[in-house]
């Protein structure tokens, strides 16, 4: 299994984060972190949940100036144009969902 990732956000929502799943046994690259927050996203700060499987995550995001830290619409197209530009460059498989209510509690 190689690094997949997929960009987030609630339904309807501006902001979006990035899940990002890779094997537990090779570790999350430094080098894809580094350039992550050099393009302006940064771990969220929770713990993360146990591997499964062999499986690790990590999540990124990308605090903004609006309201609770989320984004302007000016905001949205610069901060996913920078994180995609990364996950280009590392050739990461991406897949963009978009979360239900269901999908959150």
């Amino acid at each position: 299994m190689s690094i997949r990732a997929e960009i987030q956000s609630k339904d309807r929502g501006r902001t979006s984060w990035v899940r990002f799943s890779y094997p537990e046994s090779t570790g999350f690259p430094a080098s894809l972190c580094g350039a992550l927050v050099a393009a302006g996203w940064f771990e969220d700060g929770f713990k993360p949940a146990p591997p499964f499987d062999g499986v690790a995550e990590i999540v990124f995001c990308s605090p903004g100036t609006y309201i609770f830290g989320g984004w302007t619409p000016q905001e949205k197209p610069k901060k996913l144009r920078a994180l995609r530009a990364v996950l280009r460059k590392f050739s990461i498989p991406t897949e963009t969902v978009r979360l239900g209510i269901m999908d959150l509690l």
